[in-house]
């Protein structure tokens, strides 16, 4: 090919190119493909083109070159046979910092849907699953348990909580009650019962003692709904009998509420705005539902190579902050802080006293009077110093918010389970393994008639929308990624 119909550019070092040499032939379509992050932008927008922009720019008058942007010369050794350059540039879909790969493709307004319907709650700190169930629901799964099985019907009444608690146990016994299970002992109320009023109590009330057959349907339904009354929405069941019918659980507990009873947390009912990282009932409280908050970046506030005397604290050392300088050196000395040594060799207790203070008041003296202070540490320092936002954003970054952990959402949206996996499990997986995942019918097998009808329709658009994006070559990235990228 002869040179005249070729560009050729050699030793390209823009950006993130690493010395690249290359050449193009005129009077073609070429493509530039790679992953992101590759160069392929930085070859095409900020050497090929700046450099075609930069010597026609200089073929101008100086009367015309006034009127237009400067543009500077690209790290690069040279370039032959370019001619002026046109370029119609790549436009990122939106700056909006709560966009995401999922909500521009619409594929993250299924999976909250597909969570808010048929996902299982779970509590945020012990990890249990979380019921509901109204009274006919509960009667009908009592009524699954197999023929013969001896069950007790417990009414849970007060759950690790001090107090004697005479008179609920009286208040039982003139309702006609013969038996409880206190704090895991079955025994009966018309007894000489006393608690101590210090310790914490676990009460059951029994309401009945029953083996599951035909004939007594309508014996446990009446009992099922007298414990859920007695206890405001609650039931315990004993299987006494699980080994011999081959059961795994031993105790079953319904309710009608959405509660934890074991962290006695109450949780909201889920709808698709308790996953939609832009509301109020979703959002990561910490955050706001961006996933990254601002916080003082320690390493922008301390240079760990000097010492505190030679200037280690920045943002105490210099014009103006002699105050703040002193007392920190009266601090130091306090508390035995070398203050002649480089920050970095202190140890890790010295340097979190730096950071964050103590309880001991400090004694220093300023201009001559003698000053007794607790010292805050210097990270409340730095926001007592900077008033204004702009100055304090310069000692800011950017850091995960460690609520969410970038996730954006609540802890108890985190916590809700579709398939086994939280919706941020979904997020953080490439798009080729997630539509693996979402096209495997397994995951999917536990779902009852009803949430079967109900899903479907919503597994079929995501699986679509997946594959799309799998087929033209997108299956590297996440749904969690930030649009801006």
């Amino acid at each position: 090919m002869r040179k005249k119909d070729v560009i050729t550019i050699t030793g390209a070092r823009e950006n993130n190119l690493k010395n690249i040499n290359l050449t193009i032939p005129k009077n073609e379509l070429v493509v530039f493909t790679g992953l992101s992050g590759s160069g392929k932008s930085t070859l095409a927008f900020d050497t090929l083109y700046a450099e075609g922009q930069r010597r026609y720019m200089e073929s101008l008058s100086s009367y015309a070159r006034q009127f237009l942007d400067r543009v500077g010369k690209p790290d690069v050794d040279k370039i032959e046979g370019l001619t002026p350059a046109i370029a119609i540039d790549q436009k990122t879909t939106s700056k909006n910092p709560r966009s995401t790969v999922g909500t521009i493709t619409e594929i993250y307004d299924y999976f909250r849907l597909l969570y808010a319907r048929v996902g299982v709650q779970h509590c945020h700190k012990c990890k249990k699953v979380i019921s509901q169930m109204s009274a006919s629901d509960i009667i009908g799964e009592v009524a699954k348990l197999p023929e013969g099985a001896k069950l007790v019907l417990m009414a849970p009444l007060v759950r690790e909580n001090k107090g004697a608690y005479a008179d609920l146990i009286e208040s039982l016994v003139h309702k006609g009650y013969v038996r409880a299970m206190i704090d895991g002992v079955m025994v009966r109320l018309d007894e000489e019962i006393e608690l101590s009023k210090t310790k914490k109590h676990t009460i059951k009330v029994v309401i009945d003692r029953v083996v599951v057959k035909a004939e007594n349907r309508e014996r446990i339904a009446a009992d099922v709904e007298k414990a859920l009354k007695e206890s405001y929405g609650e039931l315990e069941i004993d299987i006494l009998n699980h080994e011999e019918l081959g059961l795994k659980q031993s105790q079953i507990h319904y309710s009608e509420h959405n509660a934890c009873f074991d962290c006695k947390i109450s949780f909201d009912p889920l709808e698709p705005l308790s996953f939609s990282f832009n509301s109020p009932k979703g959002a990561c409280p910490e955050c706001d539902g961006l996933g990254l908050r601002y916080a003082l970046d320690q390493e922008k506030i301390i240079d760990s190579d000097l010492s505190v005397e030679k200037g280690a604290v920045k943002i105490v050392y210099g014009f103006n902050k002699g105050y703040y300088f002193t007392f920190l050196k009266g601090f130091c000395a306090h508390n035995d802080i070398d203050i002649t040594v480089p920050y970095s060799s202190l140890p890790e207790y010295q340097k979190k006293a730096i950071l964050h203070g103590n309880i001991d008041e400090v004694e220093f003296l300023w201009k001559k009077h003698t000053v007794k202070r607790l010292f805050p540490g210097i990270i409340r320092i730095a926001y007592d110093m900077f008033k204004d936002e702009k100055e304090l954003s310069d000692y800011m970054s950017e850091k995960v918010c460690n609520i969410c952990e970038s996730h954006r959402l609540k802890r108890e949206s985190l916590a809700v389970r579709v398939g086994q996996k939280g919706i941020a499990d979904l997020l953080d997986m490439p798009i080729a393994k997630t539509y693996e995942w979402f096209k495997d019918e397994k995951n999917f097998s536990y779902l009852d008639a009803q949430d079967v009808q109900i899903s479907a329709p919503i597994l079929n658009e995501i699986r679509e929308r997946l594959y799309f994006l799998f087929d033209v070559g997108l299956g590297y990235i996440t749904l969690g990624r930030d649009a801006r990228t």
